[in-house]
């Protein structure tokens, strides 16, 4: 009897020694939420990077950030949501923007606001929970802002890709009328272009789409069919706005936009890029693209006459004093007096060699001072200035 009490007690020893062990080893796996200060916890390892966070995503020296020794379950779970905005934040350009005007830069600042607001906390679980919910608005916002910037990259990559392709058409085209065999270009190849420049058009913002880069860009067919593509959006946005020309497609107004300069091409790259004054050769050859470009588009699109009247006049003036043909009024088709108040304008928003970009009030205000002196049409400069509408769009071009 003695012996069999005691194997009893043996066994009863060892299911509570593992029932120890194993509470033990349960108790490990939990994680220590919203435990009051002082229990010994180290400092929360998601605080350790919090400066490295925001130092790798602005590209610059962050202050060193002060740090609570506790953070919440919740406020943890904020960082992390942060950490992965910061990620997205990271492999936007630095220059890209929003429709609205809004940068990566303004991005990283809201960024830095909540991992700073988060870093000067207090120990205190109460505070925390209270400031939660506010944090969590501000990071939902700082989300949308990153879905928004991930957004225009994207267009401005296909916009960049359309580029090329019209700069390699532009070429093609040139070389065509150069050299035989060639044999005619597949008008197709120019619907993609078309028809993203009229997405664009389609936006509300106005300067959503122009290209307009930091520097002057030294491909000459890379140059031309930026200008094209500038030049095509704001004439397909006056046509939204106002009426196309009388006769005239939304789509062959886009065309022309795109193909108005093709005849540069012709002009010597050293030429087009030459600082001092051009002798009356050099401006004879200059002023030789307009047709040039106008022979191209009737090889290439023998029924776009009305395209091909906007290459070839666009610099007509309404004083008589344009070229080729040093039409007069109303001489000239209205389709060449709304590209040539663009070509104007958007001739200046590109930088060039020998000056930087124009700021579009500034391209508008030369149009406008054109236009009182008799060199372009004043009603198609009214309803380009009217592309932009208030005063702070104004400002902020």
């Amino acid at each position: 009897m003695a012996r069999e009490s005691g194997m009893l007690l043996e066994r009863i020893s060892r299911l509570r020694k593992g029932f120890e062990e194993a509470r033990a080893r349960g108790q490990a796996m939990v994680p220590k939420i919203g435990t009051p200060p002082g229990a010994g916890l180290e400092r929360p390892a998601v605080l350790q990077g919090l400066g490295e966070l925001l130092q790798n995503v602005s590209g610059s020296e962050v202050d060193a950030l002060p740090s609570p020794s506790y953070l919440t379950h919740g406020m943890r779970q904020l960082l992390s949501r942060a950490g992965q905005i910061a990620e997205r934040l990271h492999w936007l350009t630095a220059d890209q923007a929003t429709s609205h005007g809004l940068t990566k830069g303004s991005a990283i600042a809201a960024l830095g606001a909540i991992v700073r607001s988060v870093a000067t906390l207090p120990d205190s679980v109460t505070v925390q929970d209270l400031r939660l919910e506010g944090l969590k608005v501000q990071l939902m916002l700082l989300e949308q802002l990153a879905e928004n910037l991930e957004a225009s990259q994207a267009h401005c990559n296909s916009r960049k890709r359309q580029l090329m392709v019209l700069a390699r058409l532009l070429g093609d085209l040139h070389a065509s009328a150069q050299f035989e065999g060639n044999g005619p270009l597949e008008p197709c190849r120019l619907e993609p272009v078309v028809a993203m420049v009229l997405e664009f058009a389609r936006r509300d913002t106005w300067r959503e789409g122009l290209w307009i880069p930091a520097e002057a860009v030294n491909d000459t067919a890379m140059m031309i069919a930026a200008d094209g593509w500038n030049v095509a959006l704001v004439m397909a946005r006056a046509c939204l706005r106002h009426a196309c020309p009388s006769g005239v497609e939304l789509e062959e107004v886009v065309l022309a936009g795109l193909v108005h300069d093709v005849g540069m091409l012709g002009v010597p790259e050293i030429q087009m890029k030459q600082v001092e004054a051009w002798s009356a050769t050099d401006r004879g050859v200059m002023e030789g693209h307009a047709r040039l470009g106008a022979r191209l588009l009737e090889q290439w699109l023998p029924g776009a006459a009305a395209a091909r009247g906007m290459v070839l006049w666009h610099h007509e003036r309404p004083d008589g004093t344009g070229y080729p043909d040093a039409l007069l009024g109303a001489e000239i088709p209205e389709l060449a007096r709304l590209g040539a108040v663009t070509d104007m304008v958007c001739g200046l928003l590109l930088p060039r060699s020998n000056r930087p970009a124009t700021p579009w009030i500034e391209a508008v205000s030369v149009a406008v001072r054109s236009a009182e002196v008799g060199l372009l049409d004043p009603k198609w400069v009214g309803v380009v200035a009217a592309l932009v509408d208030s005063p702070d769009e104004q400002l902020a071009s």
